[in-house]
């Protein structure tokens, strides 16, 4: 990426992190991820220990801030920081778990943020990546970027049959990963979002109606514009996490939950942003592989989304919905 580029991308960033706790409009939320049950699988990293933070879905060492509009969060809500501003735009936030603000669950937690934080910017990487995502399939590893990231379209992770499989994605220090919108991470052949994993060094932003999967540990902020969704956790060690007008929603995986059963093909779960939490519908259709998936290649084949006119047609989503 050329300097002036990637100077007047990060520009732009924190032009819009500034604008914290703007007004938007409003849209539905919807968290897309998939499953499906292939024939093979592939070695993947070892699962990353969370302590004491994996039964939040947000969590901040700074403070967690809503806009006007109801952001439902099924998961714990932590600050590791006390004062009136720690936890603000609750309501009309809606948290399905137990708050905690400047208390001992709190400081034990902000300390296995650290420490989950260093594990994964410390792994040994596979493959690097990026500095853009959409369009592409990965197998399960650690992959690094040189720069920032950013995800335009539809990331597909494929588990290759493995439940288990774990997938890492890290940024240098002075990196963050934009998910532009409307794009979404899509889980297959048995990925989870309880074993996908993303290490950011700045900052953490999902536009508009973005869809996104797994476990952001990032350095300095973590903010969503309205309309966008996490099927994981927002974790941030230094900074807040910032649901900009409102109207997100973030699913904490439900990760003792046994793998899906063997005859089960790809579903797909849809959830409304509803106050409530209520679930919009559910349907089921037939299994069928992404496009461009090499065997015994760690890194697929990239799909360009104007080849193929929606990469999410590849592999049909289901949430990673519940709680720890």
């Amino acid at each position: 990426m050329a300097a002036g580029n990637h100077s007047a991308r990060r520009g732009r960033l924190r032009a819009w992190l500034a604008g914290a706790l703007a007004v938007g409009t409003t849209s539905a939320v919807v968290i897309i991820v998939s499953t499906a049950e292939p024939a093979s699988a592939q070695s993947s990293p070892a699962p990353v220990d969370l302590g004491n933070a994996g039964s939040f879905a947000a969590f901040a060492e700074d403070s967690v801030a809503n806009g006007r509009l109801p952001t439902v969060i099924a998961g714990d809500v932590g600050v590791n920081q006390a004062g009136p501003e720690a936890l603000e735009g609750f309501p009309p936030g809606i948290v399905d778990g137990e708050i905690h603000v400047a208390d001992a669950a709190a400081e034990r937690a902000d300390a296995d943020v650290e420490a989950a934080y260093d594990d994964l910017a410390g792994r040994a990487a596979d493959d690097t990546v990026g500095p853009q995502l959409g369009g592409m399939t990965l197998a399960p590893g650690v992959y690094r970027s040189i720069d920032d990231l950013d995800l335009d379209g539809t990331l597909t992770l494929d588990a290759q049959g493995d439940h288990d499989a774990v997938f890492v994605f890290q940024t240098p220090e002075d990196s963050s990963l934009i998910a532009q919108v409307n794009s979404a991470v899509v889980l297959t052949n048995g990925a989870d979002a309880c074993n996908v994993f993303w290490q950011v060094g700045q900052d953490f932003a999902l536009f508009n109606g973005s869809r996104f999967a797994g476990t952001v540990l990032a350095s300095r902020s973590a903010a969503l514009n309205e309309g966008a969704a996490v099927g994981g956790r927002l974790l941030v060690r230094d900074g807040p996490v910032v649901f900009l007008a409102g109207n997100n929603v973030v699913t904490l995986p439900d990760c003792d939950a046994p793998p899906a059963a063997a005859g089960r093909h790809s579903s797909s779960t849809h959830i409304d942003g509803h106050p409530d939490g209520r679930q919009a519908g559910t349907h089921e259709s037939a299994d069928r592989e992404p496009s461009g998936v090499e065997s015994g290649d760690r890194r697929s084949a990239r799909t360009e989304s104007d080849d193929n006119g929606s990469m999410a047609d590849e592999s049909t989503g289901e949430e990673s919905a519940g709680r720890r």
